[in-house]
């Protein structure tokens, strides 16, 4: 939401660390304040759930970049010996030319006639108006814009830094009903490993060791710029695959597996204690998350009083059937089970009269080997099974008259 001007002026001493979650930047100076006295700080954040959009990241890549040119200035996008708006030049040119790559797409959104970075900065306040039905105060909008409301915003509304914390958050372009919009950027579980220090000054090179000792020392802020690009890491990868000369090649923390991979065990998006609490959250997003607790406590109880009520219904079954048998009783269950031992009895001892093995066992010495069956077929006689009973009436066995082997 920032004037194109007011970019060739940012140097490390316009950012640092938040109170929480934040990094602050505050200019110098804005065109309705030449003296700077009513700036007002901007807190912005961090999108840990899209790399393409997280501020985080991307100045953390650029910074490592860039490195070298931070030797003999403090300047973000001003290079020593040039004038200072030639970075705000550089900008305007940049963001016109990556319209004009996806020119297909951007002029389904966009009158391609009208389009400068004047109407990005205005673009961004209107999503921040209208992304939700909660919006900012429309004074926070324009303290960040640096639009001019008069002495009422300069002296009533200079220290609402509240309305700023929710503001910068709706920036970062997640959705302001998701959970996730409350999401921590991500942080260290301690701050103080040495790891960190070590990775900050592989990963930012002269960004850290000419700057360290200054009074605008940036580690804080290269400490979550770090944070993100771990976390971010397996998409810069992704970005690299993608071209054999990508610039990501040249960021020396993705050349260090190692080290990588170290940093990874320390990241979180949890809270610590350097980084406790998310702000600019607005009541409606902690609503959002506590219903969404809530409902996956239900889903959970709902589930157990089924499996409940099944197991409920076998353990009571069991129960009547074990107070049946004590007491002598006999019902269905009882009854089946009875029978199913007399059958696996009864075939015990039929494989015993029949002289055939059971459970594998061979024949013994003093059994008597069944006869060798013949493999030709037998037809009857026509009164084969037939038989005259004492009284001399013909009566059949119990094989059909048509039965053979």
């Amino acid at each position: 939401m920032a004037r194109s001007i007011s970019i060739s002026t940012l140097g490390l001493h316009n950012i640092k660390r938040g109170s929480s979650d934040s990094i602050e930047i505050k200019y110098d100076l804005s065109k309705a304040d030449q003296s700077g006295e009513f700036v007002q700080t901007k807190n912005c954040y961090a999108n840990p759930t899209s790399p393409h959009l997280c501020l985080y990241l991307a100045l953390g890549v650029y910074l490592s970049l860039n490195s070298e040119s931070f030797a003999s200035t403090e300047k973000l996008f001003v290079r020593s010996g040039t004038k200072d708006n030639t970075g705000s030049q550089t900008y305007c040119r940049q963001l016109i030319e990556l319209v004009k790559r996806y020119y297909q797409h951007a002029m389904s959104f966009l009158r391609m006639d009208h389009f400068s970075a004047h109407g990005v900065r205005k673009g961004s306040a209107t999503h921040a108006s209208s992304a939700t039905t909660l919006p900012p105060a429309f004074t926070s909008i324009a303290a960040r814009g640096e639009w001019s409301m008069g002495k009422i915003l300069d002296i009533y509304f200079q220290f609402a830094m509240g309305g700023d914390y929710y503001l910068g958050r709706l920036l970062t372009l997640i959705d302001p009903e998701d959970e996730m919009f409350a999401t921590l950027p991500p942080h260290w579980k301690d701050e103080t490993h040495p790891t960190i220090r070590k990775a900050i000054e592989i990963t930012f090179g002269k960004v850290f060791t000419c700057h360290v000792d200054s009074d605008h020392n940036p580690i804080g802020v290269l400490s979550f710029l770090l944070a993100s690009m771990v976390h971010h890491s397996n998409f810069l990868y992704n970005e690299i695959s993608k071209h054999a000369a990508h610039p990501f090649l040249n960021i020396p923390l993705l050349n260090d597996a190692n080290l990588l991979e170290e940093l990874k065990e320390l990241v979180t998006l949890e809270p610590t204690d350097t980084v406790k609490f998310a702000t600019g959250v607005p009541p409606h997003v902690s609503h959002m998350k506590a219903i969404k607790q809530v409902l996956n406590v239900s889903l959970a109880i709902e589930n157990r009083l089924d499996l409940f009520a099944a197991d409920l219904k076998v353990a009571v079954a069991e129960a009547i059937d074990d107070k049946v048998t004590a007491d002598g009783g006999m019902n269905q269950a009882t009854m089946k089970t009875a029978m199913q031992g007399m059958l696996a009895d009864f075939r015990t001892e039929l494989c015993n009269d029949l002289r055939i093995p059971t459970s594998g066992r061979g024949i013994q010495s003093n059994e008597v080997a069944p006869a060798t069956l013949g493999t030709e077929t037998r037809t009857p006689t026509a009164n084969q099974f037939q038989y005259q009973d004492s009284k001399g009436t013909m009566k059949f066995w119990c094989l059909p008259k048509s039965f053979s082997f």
